[in-house]
């Protein structure tokens, strides 16, 4: 996390810096920061607890059964099933459960799946889309997602047999 720490660092400090520059909004600009990390934290230190317990919660039997890295064309179309049904949370409770799904024994072609449909295609977002871009535009990126999730599904477990052959030993950060 040190490299990723520091490019946020630096990101930030790039920013405030043109704001004081070109305003003399630092100050302003990193209280609304701030002030926006006191209203996320409880939400976001819950949701990293919740996502963690998955692996303790769900048996691994069954994560491995149907997401696991022998759970093949199965796995990936759950993974892709799930990401679609998911409801709203945002990128730190997702990455959340899928780092949960993936200590509980979840291979990598499903969560890809999961991820990407998710991303592509939640059904939280349907009734926007319906209602403002019409049914045409939606049934069109229903069934696009629909074939696209599983291919970035079987495209990851692809890449990791590939990436396996050549470098022993690749395994999932734990």
């Amino acid at each position: 996390m040190l490299i990723p720490t520091i490019a946020v660092a630096t990101l930030t400090a790039v920013l405030l810096f043109l704001a004081q520059q070109k305003c003399g909004a630092a100050w302003p600009a990193a209280q609304s920061g701030l002030l926006s990390v006191a209203k996320l934290f409880p939400i976001l230190a819950m949701a990293l607890v919740a996502a963690s317990c998955l692996e303790y919660v769900v048996p691994a039997e069954f994560i491995s059964n149907w997401l696991g890295k022998e759970s093949g064309v199965k796995g990936i179309f759950i993974g892709s099933l799930a990401g679609i049904i998911m409801p709203p949370g945002g990128a730190v409770v997702i990455c959340g459960i899928i780092a949960g799904l993936l200590k509980a024994g979840a291979g990598l072609g499903p969560l890809v799946a999961f991820t990407t449909a998710y991303n592509l295609l939640a059904l939280h977002r349907i009734p926007f889309e319906l209602s403002i871009l019409g049914w045409q535009f939606l049934v069109l990126r229903i069934v696009s997602v629909l074939i696209f999730a599983p291919l970035s599904g079987f495209a990851a477990h692809g890449l990791v047999l590939l990436a396996g052959r050549w470098m022993p030993g690749i395994h999932v950060m734990r």
